[in-house]
């Protein structure tokens, strides 16, 4: 540890320095079993230790400090190893290595924050428990000894009954990140039932690699539709392009990463999103809604969809309560004000801003009250 990790002043410390040594004592507790009880054959695995504790940190956490949106940081820092694997540059998590300088070198976001998104994601797809059920039997079966991914993923799937084995490899040893197209819904049936057609590629900022790329995942999505917060089925997209039926009864709107647990970037027709903006404080969850603002910034950065569809969904954060969701959405309009305005659009684009704000705004205030919490 390094001392700044591991003192703080507890009576000035901000909510970012306590988070951060908590997260750095539950990580390093948590290579007590991955890494020391059981250790990586090769280095080329070295997300068996270093991904697997950055899933494991947040579990103390949010269990002892609920208040903390622990969930919100998860989906944040998705985001940030998303961004890096949206780079030509990128690597796989599982890299061959041969020198201490390529091993120095896997030390880095994609190993542990990719690694750890990936680790989410498929907990979510089995289930908490099945997922529960295989970590302790990998532990077991290879209890002061060496494991490899291949060991990892095939006792997830026979713990679970579920194809890990395809998908996982999909995800550890191919660089990149996969985009989920999501083309407009239509109603069957004389209106029983809503499906979606749903394409993947490799996403990538710079359009002329995105040509040049040609990638394939088994990707577990959980989708939500209608009008519901709480229901959602998962489904394995596994071609270049699946048409799914995805709600009963017709709806005007799905979310194609129900808890935003999906190592995968979404993209929504034009329709999809307005009919989606308006609900996304009433049906979508603090980390959904980070990673639907997310999404659709980064189709605007690929040159993709407009700084109009980022606005139309961000119109629909006015009432924002969590300060680190609504700063992601800030953060974007601030620099669409600074870049991409005019003399001639500034005023109008302010103007959005603050009819966008205001009631918040108003709750709020400069003011801070007694009963005030960190967000």
């Amino acid at each position: 540890y390094r001392e700044t990790l591991l003192l703080a002043d507890s009576a000035t410390a901000s909510i970012a320095t306590r988070k951060d040594i908590a997260a750095t004592v539950a990580h390093e507790m948590a290579h007590q079993w991955f890494g020391n009880l059981v250790t990586m054959q090769w280095w080329d695995d070295l997300w068996l230790n270093e991904g697997f504790a950055t899933w494991m940190e947040t579990r103390p956490m949010a269990a002892s400090k609920p208040e903390w949106h622990l969930a919100v940081d998860e989906a944040r820092a998705n985001q940030a190893a998303i961004d890096l694997d949206s780079l030509r540059s990128t690597h796989a998590i599982r890299t061959p290595v041969r020198t201490p300088a390529e091993i120095d070198a896997l030390f880095d976001t994609i190993t542990y924050q990719k690694g750890a998104a990936v680790v989410r994601m498929i907990e979510h797809y089995v289930g908490a428990g099945p997922f529960r059920d295989g970590v302790n039997a990998y532990l077991q079966a290879h209890a002061y000894g060496t494991a490899t991914s291949e060991d990892f993923w095939k006792t997830i799937a026979a713990t679970s009954g579920k194809p890990v084995e395809q998908i996982l490899p999909t995800f550890i040893n191919q660089p990149g990140v996969p985009v989920i197209e999501v083309s407009p819904l239509t109603c069957t049936g004389n209106g029983h039932s809503t499906r979606a057609t749903f394409g993947q590629e490799r996403f990538l900022l710079n359009a002329a690699d995105a040509r040049a790329a040609a990638s394939l995942w088994q990707v577990p999505a959980c989708v939500k539709a209608g009008t519901s917060a709480d229901s959602s089925a998962c489904l394995v997209i596994s071609a270049p392009r699946l048409t799914l039926d995805v709600a009963q009864g017709c709806v005007g709107w799905i979310f194609a990463n129900a808890g935003a647990e999906g190592y995968y970037r979404t993209a929504y027709a034009p329709e999809i999103l307005r009919a989606l903006a308006p609900h996304v404080e009433d049906v979508l969850s603090a980390p959904e809604r980070v990673t639907l603002i997310a999404d659709e910034w980064a189709l605007v950065r690929a040159n993709r969809h407009t700084a109009a569809d980022y606005l139309t969904l961000a119109a629909g954060y006015g009432r924002e309560p969590v300060s680190a969701v609504l700063g992601d959405v800030t953060g974007r309009l601030g620099f669409i004000h600074e870049y991409l305005t005019t003399d001639a659009t500034r005023g109008r684009f302010e103007t959005f801003v603050r009819t966008m704000l205001r009631p918040l705004f108003g709750q709020v205030g400069f003011a801070a009250a007694a009963a005030d919490n960190d967000d």
